[in-house]
C-alpha cells in the first residue's frame, strides 16, 4: 500500500487510485466501513437498495479517506471497482471514470459520440474490439465532463476526443467555455474494466495505484 507521506513533492500532480470492493459484499465488513463514513455518506448509502451499489457508494468514499491529501478529488465506481483521482491542491481540476466492460448496443456510439469518434469505434475488427474501443472513449469522455464539473449536462457531442500517432488521446474539439490544456491518462484496471483520469494544466502520474479495502 502506498505510503502517502512519501508522495512526490513539488509541482501539481494528480494521482489515480483504484480498489476492488468485493470484500464489502460481506455484511460484517460492509458495516465496519459504513460506521467510518460521515453522515451524508451514510444517508446516501441508506437510500440505495442493491447490495453491490451500496458497496460501491461506501467503497468509493472509503478509498478517498485512505488517500486524502487535502486536494480536490473526483470519484467513480462501476462493477467491482471504485476509483479516486486526487490532486495536491484544493484548486486542482480533475475528473475520472471507471467502467466495467460489458455488452452494449453499438447504437449508443452514434447517440453519444461524434462522427469521427464513431469511426474509431466501428474500426474495431471484432465485437470484442469494438466494445473495448467504445468503453475506452466512454471513460475518457466521462473524465473530461466530470473535470468541467458539468458532468452529463455537458453534451457528449460538444467535444471530441481523438488519438494521435502514438495512440494517445487528445481533445480535437472542445467547448470554448472549457478551453485549456486538458491532459488524459488511461489505465487498464483488469480484463473487465477500464478507467481514465483528466486534469487541467497539471501532470497526471502514469501509475494506477491499487489499494486494498
Amino acid at each position: 500500500m502506498l505510503n502517502l507521506s512519501q508522495r512526490e513533492r513539488g509541482g501539481l500532480v494528480i494521482q489515480t487510485y483504484v480498489a476492488d470492493i468485493r470484500v464489502l459484499l460481506n455484511n460484517e465488513t460492509y458495516e465496519t466501513y459504513y460506521q467510518m463514513m460521515p453522515e451524508f455518506r451514510k444517508s446516501k448509502a441508506n437510500a440505495i437498495k442493491p447490495t453491490l451499489k451500496k458497496a460501491q457508494s461506501i467503497g468509493a468514499y472509503a478509498l478517498y479517506q485512505k488517500v486524502n491529501t487535502g486536494g480536490n478529488f473526483n470519484l467513480s465506481h462501476s462493477g467491482n471497482y471504485v476509483l479516486c483521482a486526487i490532486g495536491k491542491e484544493a484548486e486542482t481540476i480533475v475528473g475520472c471514470d471507471v467502467e466495467h466492460i460489458r455488452p452494449v448496443p453499438m447504437s449508443l456510439a452514434k447517440r453519444y459520440f461524434t462522427e469521427k469518434e464513431c469511426a474509431f469505434v466501428f474500426a474495431g475488427e471484432s465485437e470484442e474490439a469494438r466494445l473495448y474501443r467504445f468503453f475506452r472513449l466512454w471513460v475518457l469522455k466521462e473524465s473530461y465532463m466530470k473535470a468541467t464539473r458539468l458532468g452529463t449536462n455537458l453534451g457528449t457531442q460538444t467535444f471530441e476526443i481523438l488519438f494521435n500517432e502514438k495512440n494517445k488521446p487528445y481533445l480535437n474539439i472542445q467547448p470554448e467555455a472549457y478551453a485549456g490544456e486538458y491532459e488524459f491518462r488511461e489505465f487498464r484496471v483488469s480484463d473487465e474494466a477500464l478507467c481514465a483520469t483528466c486534469g487541467l494544466g497539471e501532470r497526471i502520474k502514469d501509475s494506477l495505484e491499487q489499494m486494498l479495502m
